[in-house]
């Protein structure tokens, strides 16, 4: 056997369910099936995996049921197939007399390259909710490290996000409702991974239309979970809430097993979000949550209801912060921190994953203090308490996922404030419908 290849060799009798899981681990999609004597038996790769699971082949059969026995192993012979059916690339497996793989090459139209197991990088990668406030920002880090990425959105809040995004060729826009069972079907075909960010976000956002907060924000949660599983796509990443934490006590550090109190519709959908996927995870298909904090800074897709980032263009602007309570915790992000969060799941094996819920939180802070942070940065503003109650209070943890992930925080609000002033005369406008996700839904 070759030591090399070790990593990529299934014996015929493995369950498929099996040759599932390893190839979750490498980046060829390819596996060499072979006997109890090491002899070479065919390949088999995820394309077949997948139609014979659509199919209705269990996952407990054998592989030598979907193994493509008339496998090519001479490279001159795979050269001529190449031309001949246009085909883009064959793997072709170098046997010895006892038909052992002693070593594999890869043939394309061009070149031959060594067939070399890697940890697993994702090709195409779908993200629903994309061109969103954090959606544009991770879409962008996506393309940026080579990733192939489909946007699944009803452009709801518009395509500022992400329009400038549409002439790359590793980019794909599909407009369409999550919602929509065959819209949502066809989006995760052929994909490797789903990160799922739509959602009505905000408190007084669902509140607005209950009804559609449930759908949009649990049922159709659950269908993209169920979609995935039934396609085999055993790496989902969905975006939930530290509100889930809601009114928790005073000075307490919130870790992912701490009790639950949400206060609002926005938390409770987020928590039978969490119990759904929670339900369906198996061996095979392995969802990640995350409980996102409060995001905030600059994106392609500008958000203004968000505390810091308002609570920065009314200093600026109107000289004067208003403070509701002011007393209450809570947990920040930035919104680029929160999409390399994202990121550095994709490429964290499954199988160092050990939880399935973590909080993505970089700083604690009591509002008052988010105000009087701003003021030292715009000294001309001062803050008025209103007394509001607001019975949301949590400090929140995210050390779990900073050790799991190997996360580094490059952003703190001083950066977003100090970043904001810099752009103050590009946000003028910064009390339009668009920056704002309550007020276009309530005004539209």
């Amino acid at each position: 056997m070759n030591k090399k290849l070790s990593e990529s060799f299934i014996n015929q009798n493995e369950p498929i369910k099996k040759a599932v899981e390893m190839l979750e681990r490498t980046e060829k999609k390819t596996l060499f099936v072979i006997n109890d004597q090491e002899q070479f038996i065919g390949l088999v790769n995820d394309g077949d995996i997948r139609r014979a699971l659509l199919n209705g082949i269990s996952e407990e059969n054998p592989i030598y049921r979907i193994t493509n026995c008339s496998t090519i192993t001479d490279v001159e012979l795979a050269k001529a197939r190449i031309k001949k059916t246009d085909a883009r690339y064959i793997v072709v497996p170098l046997l010895d007399k006892e038909r052992r793989v002693v070593d594999c090459t890869v043939v394309t139209q061009k070149t031959e390259t060594p067939f070399i197991t890697t940890p697993h990088k994702f090709n195409r990668v779908l993200v629903i909710g994309g061109a969103g406030y954090l959606g544009s920002i991770l879409c962008r880090k996506l393309l940026k490290k080579g990733y192939k990425v489909r946007v699944l959105d009803c452009l709801l809040y518009g395509d500022e996000g992400i329009r400038e995004l549409y002439p790359y060729s590793s980019f794909e826009f599909t407009y369409g409702d999550m919602r929509n069972l065959k819209t949502l079907v066809n989006s995760i075909a052929d994909v490797d991974a789903v990160i799922h960010l739509a959602a009505i976000v905000g408190d007084p956002a669902s509140a607005l239309n209950p009804s559609e907060t449930i759908q949009t924000n649990y049922l159709a949660t659950r269908m993209v979970a169920e979609v995935c599983r039934f396609s085999h796509i055993n790496r989902l990443i969905f975006a939930s809430t530290c509100s889930v934490y809601g009114a928790s006590k005073q000075d307490e550090l919130l870790y992912e097993t701490s009790p639950l109190n949400p206060v609002s519709l926005y938390a409770q959908m987020k928590i039978k979000s969490e119990e759904a996927l929670l339900e369906m995870k198996n061996n095979s298909f392995k969802p990640v949550i995350f409980r996102m904090a409060t995001l905030h800074g600059k994106s392609p897709r500008q958000r203004f209801d968000l505390a810091v980032n308002i609570m920065t263009m009314k200093a600026l602007f109107d000289h004067k912060i208003t403070v509701h309570g002011g007393t209450q915790y809570r947990a920040f992000c930035h919104v680029s921190d929160a999409a390399d969060a994202y990121i550095k799941c994709l490429e964290t094996p499954l199988d160092t994953i050990k939880d399935t819920i973590y909080n993505i939180a970089s700083e604690n802070l009591q509002i008052l203090h988010v105000a009087k942070t701003i003021e030292h940065y715009i000294p001309d503003s001062s803050s008025e308490i209103v007394d509001i109650e607001d019975k949301r209070n949590y400090i929140v943890s995210g050390k779990n996922a900073d050790t799991t992930f190997s996360l580094h925080h490059k952003f703190l609000i001083d950066d977003t404030v100090q970043s904001l002033i810099k752009d103050k005369e590009k946000f003028k406008d910064f009390e339009n419908k668009k920056y704002s996700n309550i007020k276009y839904l309530s005004e539209s």
